[in-house]
């Protein structure tokens, strides 16, 4: 019986850490990178030979030289005979604030984005979701476009920037203050003590706003109407005109009770509003002069970008800011304070009130 033979295998001539697959791959990215090196080193030995042929040297020895240009956003200490090097570090020094503030501004952004998201209201709910997938399926540099080719160059020039708000003077009447603070006494000493479905709860609100109108109504037409009848701060109560326009006034107040009954009471309270607002109007009681404020832009828009000008630490500005601060403050204080006092008591303390004033 002859014994089977098994065949013998021919012994490879590569040796056997040549043909494991993490071995190929190593020798295959040093090839690579070597190959990229020498590319490089060809070309840069070009370039300097090229540049040394016209009397140029490579280096960093032009960061002395003067930069000759103005930046926007610079410190007090960089001006254009400043040199390149000092350019560079105002650069980056307004990287560093635009990241800054950006990082912030994003992270809250994305926050509250998030929170939208899931949000109950479908309105809420469906915005976010479509800022969120234009943003995230558009690629960075279409959006980088975008805003620096068709929403940047939109602005005007920066002899022509946009000011927000604009450059100008406003008058602000105080008889707007004075409605501000008289329907916030109203609110808090008798709106809030009434059953929430009372009629002459909605009666004193729309006699209010009724008295409101009318005597904005009386102020624009006494001073754009030449020769309007009912002059402001009248001297005399036997003015025909204004005779007129209190039995007029009266026949309104008595029509009301011609009405039906759940429009009576609301009907009444605006009839007797425009009484007594055109009377407070006649007399003089209601004030018609006016604050005058000079408003300062407080960003330039222009092709350039967003300009914000630089704050002046006037003695006026800083008294300002110390009101500022502390009336918010104490504002806090009293919220806080407030709200402690009707959780534990139950008290019905118009905090509202008190901390808007």
């Amino acid at each position: 019986m002859m014994a089977a033979t098994q065949p013998q295998s021919n012994p490879s001539k590569i040796p056997a850490f040549l043909r494991d697959i993490r071995v190929l791959q190593a020798i295959g990215q040093i090839v690579f990178v070597l190959l990229v090196l020498v590319v490089f080193s060809q070309l840069a030995a070009t370039a300097s030979s090229e540049m040394r042929a016209r009397n140029l040297v490579p280096g960093f020895s032009f960061l002395n030289l003067r930069a000759g240009f103005d930046i926007a956003e610079s410190p007090d200490w960089y001006s254009g005979n400043s040199n390149f090097g000092d350019a560079f570090i105002v650069g980056i020094i307004n990287t560093l604030r635009i990241v800054s503030v950006g990082l912030v501004l994003t992270t809250i952004l994305g926050v509250l984005v998030g929170i939208f998201l899931l949000s109950t209201n479908y309105l809420i709910r469906t915005i976010s979701r479509v800022y969120v997938e234009i943003l995230r399926n558009t690629p960075l540099l279409v959006q980088i476009f975008v805003w620096y080719f068709i929403v940047m160059f939109s602005f005007p020039p920066i002899a022509e920037a946009i000011t927000l708000p604009a450059e100008g003077v406003l008058f602000v009447t105080l008889r707007l203050a004075l409605h501000l603070v008289l329907y916030l006494f109203i609110q808090a000493f008798f709106l809030r003590r009434m059953p929430l479905h009372s009629p002459y709860r909605t009666a004193i609100r729309w006699g209010f706003f009724s008295a409101v109108i009318l005597t904005e109504i009386a102020f624009f037409l006494f001073h754009n109407v030449a020769g309007w009848p009912l002059a402001y701060n009248g001297s005399s109560l036997a003015n025909p005109a204004f005779l007129l326009y209190a039995a007029a006034s009266a026949l309104l107040i008595a029509g009301t009770f011609l009405i039906p009954t759940h429009w009576r009471v609301p009907a009444l309270g605006v009839a007797i509003g425009q009484l007594v607002g055109g009377i407070l109007y006649y007399l003089g009681v209601t004030p018609d002069a006016a604050l005058r404020l000079e408003i300062t832009p407080a960003i330039y828009v222009s092709i350039r970008g967003f300009a914000f000008p630089e704050l002046l630490a006037t003695t006026r500005l800083a008294d300002w800011m110390a009101f500022l601060l502390l009336g918010i403050v104490v504002a806090v204080f009293m919220w806080v304070w407030f709200g402690r006092i009707i959780e534990t008591t139950g008290r019905a303390i118009p905090r509202e009130l008190y901390v808007v004033l």
